[in-house]
């Protein structure tokens, strides 16, 4: 055999191996991730990133998301200093009070003990109907201030998370106004 035949052969057995050693490691890689995050979502009541819009929130003792048009829900923590920084918008918002059936109802929901969760609200003075002890989790808030407006059945329609810029306030409003934005 002379030297350019073996050195082709050498050179083309190697390229397979090179090739081979590829295709083995890109089975692996795909076998080892999660395929699934790259069907088709559907809509589910927590979500590892927080809840989206056309979620179905879960439902919260006490609360009827059909008792109105809309449904605030505040997810605040007493140890947040957004939340905190925040009590002058919050107390921009209609309190149930001052709504009809038709309209936006508030309700504050906390992970703190329902002590604590209406000392925070007295305190910023607002009157808004407070849960506490929320398992935050389950309800997909991934953190807080979290501000969800539902629909009558309970569907997400918009989030909005963190301290809000002025902007940001004002669309709050006008969806808590309107329903939209």
């Amino acid at each position: 055999m002379d030297a350019a035949k073996w050195r082709q052969g050498i050179e083309t057995a190697t390229n397979l191996a090179v090739l081979l050693s590829c295709i083995a490691a890109a089975v692996l890689l795909i076998k080892s991730r999660n395929t699934t995050s790259y069907a088709p979502q559907t809509p589910t009541t927590t979500i590892p990133g927080g809840v989206q819009r056309g979620d179905r929130f879960p439902a919260l003792a006490g609360v009827k998301f059909n008792a109105a048009d809309r449904t605030l829900i505040l997810a605040l923590n007493t140890g947040c200093h957004f939340c905190e920084e925040s009590l002058p918008f919050y107390r921009r918002l209609p309190t149930n009070k001052s709504q009809t059936a038709e309209g936006t109802q508030v309700v504050a929901i906390f992970p703190n003990e329902i002590n604590e969760a209406r000392k925070f609200l007295t305190v910023g003075n607002l009157e808004f109907p407070v849960l506490g002890r929320q398992d935050f989790a389950k309800l997909g808030i991934a953190g807080t201030p979290t501000l969800v407006l539902l629909n009558r059945d309970g569907t997400v329609q918009k989030v909005w998370r963190g301290e809000l810029s002025v902007g940001d306030q004002e669309k709050v409003l006008s969806a808590v106004a309107s329903g939209t934005h």
